[in-house]
């Protein structure tokens, strides 16, 4: 017997069999968005902005490569010391040993940085990219530099090769950046009393605006990485006892994959950020804002500027003083001269003293008077 066919069987089955793809598809794709992030890129290599090959050289150990011009082979040596010593300091403050191997490339100035990395990064010492699992110093900047800034760059620029590397998702660039200045060790009373003053002054940047990227502006940049720092440890203290360690546990691997996403929840940021701004009021916090290295110092000139006025105000009412004793005194003189006749020593040799009916005895006689003639006492 022939099977009969409804009419409509055949377009079911291809809306059914469309169905299943767009499903398939649809559960699919965050796994295939996650894997794709996870996936390795090739480093930046210095030959592509300098095409002479035998200009660029590369040296390997301890887990790291290097890749500097020949001018900057003293700094490979130094940077791969500084390296080791820096990852066991991430190691410290992490509790996990972060042994992957890190490419590490050293561009010789500014300009060529910038062409390398972007222009974002012109205000940068280094930056890291966890994806290739890189990180790119800005060697004109290194060497201007103290020495010590090295070791604080390479251990903030490996925490972040550090989070890239564990995390299954890329964070928000603040708690990203957060999370690289609590391994290295930032912060203190005199930035928490910056962000004390700005948040005064309402000055401060919102949160959702650091999530991808920070300001090019020197100040504002700056600020940014205050705020991130100081909204993270508020986030430690008030959710993780204080232990970084904890917190990085909750965020790695597949299973931190959902803390991660309620970090990028706009809900979530906003309750943060409104929680950590209400422990930046000024009523809680005013003593520190003696720690704040700009307002000391802007405070300073102020008083400065005041005490210049204080005093130009003193001596001109000093002066006004003086001037007025002068014009008394000389009223005085004017006054007794009209009474007693001007004094000998002041007269000019032609010059008549108003005493010309004494004789000779009588100018004799008052010539020859003891000192104490005349009120003084005798001796």
């Amino acid at each position: 017997m022939q099977p009969t066919f409804h009419p409509g069987a055949r377009s079911l089955g291809y809306w059914g069999a469309f169905l299943g793809v767009f499903f398939c598809m649809l559960f699919l794709l965050p796994v295939t968005a996650t894997a794709a992030e996870r996936i390795t890129t090739q480093p930046m290599s210095l030959s592509t902005i300098y095409p002479q090959v035998a200009d660029v050289r590369t040296t390997s150990d301890l887990n790291f490569d290097v890749e500097f011009v020949a001018a900057d082979e003293r700094w490979s040596r130094e940077i791969i010391g500084r390296a080791d010593a820096a990852r066991r300091v991430l190691a410290r403050a992490t509790h996990d040993a972060f042994l992957v191997r890190v490419t590490m490339t050293i561009v010789p100035d500014q300009e060529k940085f910038v062409e390398m990395v972007g222009g974002w990064a012109e205000n940068s010492v280094a930056v890291a990219i966890p994806r290739a699992r890189q990180m790119v110093l800005n060697g004109e900047q290194l060497r201007k530099g103290a020495p010590t800034n090295l070791g604080s760059t390479l251990v903030h620029e490996l925490s972040h090769l550090y989070v890239g590397v564990r995390t299954e998702r890329s964070l928000p660039r603040w708690m990203d950046e957060g999370i690289a200045m609590e391994v290295e060790g930032q912060g203190g009373l005199e930035e928490h009393a910056a962000l004390v003053l700005a948040h005064a002054v309402n000055g401060l940047i919102p949160m959702r605006e650091l999530e991808s990227s920070f300001p090019v502006q020197a100040d504002r940049q700056r600020l940014a990485y205050r705020q991130s720092h100081g909204m993270f440890r508020h986030i430690l203290k008030t959710s993780f006892s204080g232990s970084l360690p904890l917190f990085l546990r909750t965020i790695q691997g597949e299973e931190g994959l959902h803390q991660v996403e309620q970090y990028w929840s706009p809900i979530t940021r906003d309750s943060l950020e409104a929680r950590w701004r209400d422990t930046l009021r000024l009523r809680n916090n005013w003593p520190l804002l003696a720690m704040d290295s700009s307002l000391f110092w802007g405070v300073s000139a102020m008083l400065l500027v005041v005490a210049y006025f204080v005093r130009r105000a003193r001596g001109r009412k000093l002066r006004a003083q003086w001037e007025e004793e002068d014009r008394v005194l000389t009223v005085l003189h004017e006054e007794e001269e009209s009474i007693w006749g001007r004094d000998e020593d002041d007269l000019a040799p032609e010059e008549d003293d108003g005493e010309g009916w004494k004789t000779e005895e009588m100018r004799e006689s008052e010539r020859q008077r003891p000192p104490w003639y005349g009120g003084d006492e005798p001796k």
